[in-house]
């Protein structure tokens, strides 16, 4: 078995599902996805960014993290 523990990322304000192109790329190369399973970030208190200065957006902490599960 393989995990994979994961954050959510964004560019330029848009979500980019690391977790799923994780699993899809693993799977094309003879892994299976079992599950993924979410953790919600509300219990814990994350730091706040202001805005980013390369592209002036503002920045936002991920809601939540995940672990994917593949195996053989």
């Amino acid at each position: 078995r393989m995990f994979i523990f994961v954050g959510r990322a964004s560019m330029r304000g848009r979500p980019v599902p690391i977790d799923e192109i994780v699993a899809e790329h693993l799977v094309a190369n003879g892994w299976r996805h079992e599950e993924t399973l979410v953790d919600k970030i509300s219990a814990r208190r994350m730091f706040r960014y202001g805005k980013n200065p390369a592209t002036q957006i503002e920045d936002a902490r991920t809601p939540s993290e995940r672990l994917v599960v593949l195996s053989k």
